[in-house]
């Protein structure tokens, strides 16, 4: 995937504007489907061209947001579904409904600040456009937190690529360390919510 991306790079810089914007546009929609693909390494190549003068910032942060945007609502859409399926009384019946019930509640506490801040959320993406949809999260405000994101995010990876010049792939191993860093304290997180949870149902159980 890296070797397609490093020649997929090599060549963009030749192409027209135009298709240079529409590559931001489908790379950015596909890394929000398929996370594997490196969509921050082309828009950080993207800001590199910001500051060659080949393609405008503006531009550049409308497509890779806008992208970005499509990709996160595709999942959220995804989601919405299986929410439906999951709920149904006459699917899946052998899961627990109220269980479900309480962690959508959760999530509609919180859900619009971690959709806020997926983007900075290492390999959390799709995971979270995905409970975005389950939890049946208000369509304008998934819309408008998923811009806000997207947006701050595209702007930095754009400005840094844009600042560092030909030595922009040096943000990659900044945003190696970052993720890293980001999903080791997310797994943490996870453990520790599992962990209440678990001594909490312990307790009821007793309780009862």
């Amino acid at each position: 995937m890296t070797e397609f991306f490093n020649d997929l790079i090599a060549q963009l810089s030749e192409l027209k504007d135009t298709y240079i914007y529409l590559t931001i546009l489908v790379v950015s929609y596909l890394e929000n489907i398929f996370p594997p693909i490196p969509g921050d390494l082309l828009i950080i190549f993207a800001g590199y061209l910001v500051g060659t003068g080949v393609i405008g910032f503006p531009e550049a942060l409308v497509f890779s947001t806008l992208g970005s945007f499509l990709g996160f609502i595709h999942l959220y859409g995804i989601g919405r579904w299986l929410g439906d399926s999951i709920m149904s009384e006459k699917k899946l019946t052998f899961l627990p409904k109220e269980r479900i019930r309480d962690v959508n509640r959760q999530f509609l506490r919180f859900g619009y600040w971690l959709i806020i801040f997926n983007r900075f959320l290492a390999g959390t993406r799709a995971v979270i456009s995905l409970f975005a949809g389950i939890g049946n999260l208000y369509l304008w405000k998934t819309s408008l937190a998923a811009i806000l994101s997207a947006l701050a995010w595209n702007a930095l990876l754009l400005f840094l690529g844009k600042l560092l010049g030909n030595s922009w792939r040096n943000v990659l191993d900044y945003l190696q360390s970052y993720s890293l860093i980001v999903t080791a304290l997310i797994v943490l997180a996870g453990l520790v919510f599992l962990l209440r949870w678990i001594l909490k149902n312990k307790n009821l159980k007793k309780n009862s």
